[in-house]
């Protein structure tokens, strides 16, 4: 589930987990596997112990936020809303928590930081103005156009503010059309670029991380197939060229040895059982022989 190499993973840790976790504390109270219970128990206390580890990496929740199937929907589903954290202060829990808001607080720092670097870099990229373009005229001070002025300019100020703030508002609220979970997220956010370009940036910065190292891994073993004592003096060079040629052919070589190894071959059983007789007659044959060439030679000697 998470070692895939061709579709994002890390979207899927979270609800993978709590599913995990679901099923096998579903087991700990059923008394038909009361024998394992030490060890269900240790099971849970492991993963529980990386689980909250999580809550330092906001990774996990903008992955899921941006997702365009869960957003923060499914947080609210999962781990409670505002309903849900009023229910625990009314049972004696002071310190519950909107874990929807707290979704999106994370969702929104990371939204902003993205729009500052957006206005940052546009800020650092000159536009090139034409020399017979004449610059917009000035309203004077004593203009009745100087108050508007300083009010459309304010307006500027507070969009260019607000600009993230609806942008993501707009997304959450939005049920997109003809999207899963099984749907192409790299993709789909790359055609949506242009409707949502700060949750764009962060998506395609943070859904394509993997949630293992196991592809990583899975190259290096393979690596050595091809950096052995024969090639030497591959060069790195080469070396990385032959590893991104070997990875994007694979799917398309043909494996013949799966192929022969999996056909069903049809034999003739009666031909075997006339080659065991021929086989067996040639045994007897050379027994009778040794035997009468060892009563010869035993006679002749006396």
């Amino acid at each position: 589930m998470f070692s895939s190499e061709h579709k994002p993973t890390l979207w899927r840790v979270l609800p993978q987990i709590e599913e995990l976790l679901t099923a096998w504390e579903l087991k700990l109270g059923d008394n038909r596997f009361k024998p394992y219970h030490a060890a269900i128990s240790d099971g849970i206390e492991k993963i529980k112990k990386y689980y909250n580890k999580m809550d330092a990496r906001p990774a996990y929740i903008l992955s899921l936020a941006s997702h365009p199937w869960f957003k923060l929907d499914y947080f609210e589903h999962q781990w409670g809303g505002a309903k849900e954290q009023q229910e625990d202060i009314r049972n004696g829990n002071p310190y519950a928590k909107n874990w929807q808001d707290e979704a999106r607080k994370v969702l929104e720092k990371t939204m902003e930081v993205y729009w500052q670097r957006m206005k940052d870099d546009t800020a650092s990229t000159p536009i090139p103005r034409s020399p017979t373009t004449p610059e917009a005229a000035k309203p004077s001070q004593g203009s009745v156009m100087t108050s508007f002025a300083r009010h459309h300019q304010a307006r500027m100020g507070r969009q260019e503010e607000e600009g993230w703030a609806a942008e993501m508002r707009r997304f959450l609220r939005k049920i997109e059309n003809g999207v899963s979970p099984d749907t192409e997220i790299i993709k789909w956010w790359q055609d949506h670029a242009t409707d949502y370009p700060i949750l764009s940036r962060i998506a395609l910065n943070v859904l394509p991380a993997q949630a293992s190292s196991v592809p990583c891994e899975r190259l290096f073993s393979a690596s050595k197939q091809a950096a052995d004592d024969r090639r030497a003096r591959l060069g790195t060079d080469k070396f990385e060229q032959t590893q991104i040629m070997k990875f994007a052919w694979r799917e398309g070589v043909t494996d013949y040895a799966a192929i022969n190894s999996s056909r069903i071959e049809e034999c003739d059983l009666d031909e075997y059982v006339n080659m065991l007789g021929h086989d067996m007659l040639e045994l007897q044959l050379d027994a009778g022989f040794r035997t009468g060439s060892a009563f010869r030679l035993k006679h002749a000697s006396l």
